[in-house]
């Protein structure tokens, strides 16, 4: 899923992300250990010996206990759960150990092998299920041969697993993404929205503000967006006001498509079973909510299907008041004419 991929490394070409990510997210002692102010962006790209190209997703290095090597920090981003994601881990895990020993660089000073911490970024909508250790699948054989089986083992952060212990306990700019990435409608996201924009106040976060401005149109619009409707805005506080703005737009949008799905359908099983249903609906809707437009496109919907057209009526369906619409709205399914409808 490109949008997803692109969106997530321009996040966590930052320090800040991957600082959150690790303070708040990997519950290890060696993370009190980091020195922060050592992170710097290493390069993502190598092919390995036999000129396959390779372009990883993240990699930053940092220092841990002022030890005269670095520790890399190897992050994937993954939208579907992979059941070789352990493999893949292992072969990206390989090709840059190879980068590194072909450059002679970030070597340990007796030429060891710096140390590489893997971590897979996942947000698909179900909880991760597949093996996070490249020796559950290889099939076990017993005997001396056990003893030669790969381990390596990566860090999942699943979205949706933290997500389903609640909110309350997400903490910083990871736990604002997943917050963000559990919001299923836009007050749900104007709240964590409200949260993030409190966590990246200040000029030092600008280009950050950026970035999440970018996943901001890349993903989440997708999820409550209606017919390929974009956002489109210059900065996060601009969002959060176009939320609120758009919260009743968009329901009165769900409401309307939700009305007609129900009529259409009504009217494929049966003109009689299927009106009497789809006007009880349109009933509701139109008293709970007390717009007259609803009720002229339901009764407009029911003749155009019994009678072709409106005619000289349309002008008179327009101008009527609510009174006269649940008059005709009753009247619509029995008339046999327009004028039986309309009381002319």
């Amino acid at each position: 899923m490109p949008d997803h991929d692109s969106s997530y490394k321009l996040l966590f070409s930052h320090p800040e992300m991957v600082e959150s990510l690790l303070k708040d997210f990997v519950r290890e002692d060696w993370v009190e250990r980091v020195d922060f102010s050592t992170l710097e962006r290493s390069h993502s790209s190598y092919v390995s010996d036999d000129l396959r190209d390779r372009s990883d997703d993240i990699i930053w290095r940092l220092h841990v206990d002022n030890q005269p090597v670095y520790l890399y920090l190897l992050i994937e981003f993954q939208s579907t759960n992979d059941n070789y994601m352990a493999l893949r881990v292992m072969v990206y895990l390989g090709l840059l150990y190879q980068d590194l020993v072909r450059e002679k660089k970030s070597l340990a000073p007796n030429g060891k092998l710096p140390p590489v911490f893997p971590i897979v970024i996942y947000n698909g909508e179900r909880q991760w299920t597949a093996p996070k250790d490249i020796a559950e699948l290889i099939y076990p054989l017993k005997g001396h041969l056990e003893k030669y089986l790969p381990k390596l083992k990566f860090f999942l952060l699943d979205e949706s697993y933290e997500a389903s212990k609640g909110l309350d306990h997400l903490q910083g700019l990871m736990g604002d993404i997943i917050r963000l990435e559990a919001g299923n409608n836009p007050k749900e996201l104007a709240l964590a929205l409200d949260k993030l924009r409190q966590h990246l106040k200040g000029s030092k976060f600008d280009s950050l503000r950026r970035a999440f401005r970018v996943w901001f149109e890349n993903i989440l619009t997708q999820r409550v967006a209606k017919n390929n409707e974009k956002i489109e805005y210059r900065d996060l506080d601009e969002i959060q006001s176009m939320l609120a703005e758009k919260v009743k737009r968009w329901t009165q949008e769900w409401e309307r498509q939700g009305l007609e799905k129900g009529l259409e359908k009504g009217l494929e099983k049966g003109l009689e079973e299927g009106l009497e249903k789809g006007l009880k609906k349109g009933r509701q809707e139109g008293r709970k909510e007390g717009r007259e437009e609803e009720r002229q496109a339901i009764i407009e919907k029911v003749i155009i299907k019994r009678f072709g057209k409106l005619g000289k009526f349309e002008q008179v369906l327009r101008e009527a008041n609510m009174s006269q619409l649940d008059n005709w709205l009753d009247k619509a399914l029995d008339a046999q004419s327009l004028e039986e409808i309309f009381n002319q």
